[in-house]
């Protein structure tokens, strides 16, 4: 808990996001180094847990929609796919279960994206062996939003999954340009999505400092 005069000079070094410049979009933080401590200790707490486990939650309910389709629709997928498709999903339902011991334990951003890239290689794999199916989709907007990676590494991460899908497996121009459009509406939501956390972040060291 922050006293009433740590709070005071945690809000004063606050960046109001009226004052944050374009540059400071793609790379928001916070002038005081030590309200940006205090930000990422809460984020690695509170944040990054519960986005955690809303990536789990998707991911295995997607996992499970898929297992049902692979029992219920036999006919119409060969017995290579229906291998490599239940091995997958099971891999994924399992580190995603095994995720959540681990998620709430973890006090560094490194490490906590490690995991979610973990949790997500399965389902990487399943979009890059079928992109005709809504496997990437779910995949790359959850990279952006859910996983809450580095910027950087949304980018290269979605990126890279792109090339290699349009080199190797679908070569259509307009399905490339089709993923490059989800990209940037994934970028865009990254974005939002930081500077909504910091913003609501800001205003929670005001309340404080007028409650105090």
């Amino acid at each position: 808990m922050v006293s009433a005069m740590e709070t005071h000079r945690l809000s004063t070094n606050v960046i109001t996001r009226e004052n944050w410049s374009f540059k400071s979009i793609f790379y928001p933080k916070f002038e005081s180094k030590l309200i940006e401590n205090k930000y990422l200790l809460s984020y690695l707490t509170n944040i990054y847990p519960s986005s955690h486990r809303l990536l789990v939650v998707i991911l295995i309910i997607h996992g499970f929609i898929h297992l049902f389709q692979l029992f219920m629709f036999k006919s119409e997928i060969d017995s290579q796919s229906k291998i490599i498709h239940l091995s997958l999903l099971c891999s994924s339902l399992l580190l995603n279960i095994f995720s959540l011991i681990l998620i709430n334990h973890l006090r560094n951003r490194f490490l906590s994206n490690l995991i979610s890239l973990i949790c997500l290689s399965p389902l990487i794999i399943l979009s890059c062996f079928y992109p005709m199916e809504c496997h990437l989709y779910i995949l790359i907007i959850s990279i952006y939003t859910l996983s809450h990676f580095y910027l950087h590494l949304s980018i290269f991460v979605s990126i890279l999954i792109t090339i290699i899908i349009s080199i190797f497996t679908v070569k259509s121009k307009i399905y490339f340009l089709l993923l490059l459009i989800i990209n940037l509406i994934g970028i865009y939501l990254n974005r939002l999505l930081e500077i909504t956390i910091r913003s609501a972040y800001n205003q929670l060291c005001k309340s404080k400092l007028d409650l105090s």
